[in-house]
């Protein structure tokens, strides 16, 4: 049991994520596709188990700008 737990702590203790940008500690390992493995942080682990969600569009109305100027 405290193999198993130090296992999983040597893992994820101090491996950053594995996006470039991030540089938070990775609280999880993803297998993407055959071969690759991600060390992803947690926001971005949540980006990742989102990605099949449909997200719809909101439109907000342009505001009013003032056409003071004249054109030539």
């Amino acid at each position: 049991m405290k193999r198993a737990l130090f296992k999983l702590l040597k893992n994820t203790c101090n491996v950053k994520c594995s996006i470039s940008e991030c540089s938070n500690t990775a609280v999880k390992t993803i297998k993407v596709g055959s071969k690759e493995t991600r060390n992803l942080c947690k926001t971005h682990l949540v980006i990742y188990m989102n990605r099949e969600r449909q997200h719809t569009p909101i439109f907000h109305k342009a505001s009013n700008i003032p056409r003071d100027y004249k054109q030539v």
